[in-house]
């Protein structure tokens, strides 16, 4: 249950910090035909786009996360980064 509930709380705090940002992003979702997903996609005024990923677990392994195709999902082009937030005080590099 602490899963959804994270997640919630992530894209509330990401929601706030999105009102008052000059940047002015818009945020959704992402899922594909085979239910991957990307819990949230920022956009900002330039159309850049990170997605975010986010794990209520303490660790993350690489074969946990969405593959390439996902991250760069219908905005492929203005795809600029993606971050994984975890339950853990360590940043882990995927590449």
């Amino acid at each position: 249950m602490f899963g959804p509930i994270f997640e919630t709380f992530v894209f509330s705090e990401f929601g706030k910090i999105g009102w008052w940002n000059d940047q002015r992003c818009t945020f959704s979702h992402f899922c594909d035909k085979n239910m991957s997903e990307i819990n949230i996609v920022l956009e900002n005024r330039c159309g850049e786009v990170p997605g975010i990923e986010v794990k209520a677990s303490a660790t993350v392994h690489r074969r946990t996360l969405p593959d390439r195709a996902n991250w760069l999902g219908p905005r492929g082009s203005k795809f600029v980064q993606g971050l994984v937030l975890y339950d853990w005080d360590q940043v882990m590099p995927f590449g």
